[in-house]
């Protein structure tokens, strides 16, 4: 159990595939890359100076909207 969201599927800082190479720990998203950790609350980089990841609650949330 826990609080699910989508989150953006590329690191910010080098493009490596969250997918593949991010942890999540605590509701801190780690991309092990170059070890960039977000935060999945606001999507703000915690430890270096670095663009936020969009986080947004998961897809079912979006099934009513028109597209």
């Amino acid at each position: 159990g826990g609080r699910q969201v989508q989150v953006s599927r590329y690191c910010p800082h080098a493009g490596e595939d969250l997918a593949e190479t991010g942890v999540v720990v605590n509701g801190v998203l780690r991309c092990l890359g170059h070890n960039f950790e977000f935060d999945l609350t606001s999507g703000t980089c915690l430890n270096a100076r670095c663009d936020p990841i969009v986080v947004r609650p998961p897809a079912e949330s979006y099934e009513d909207e028109a597209v």
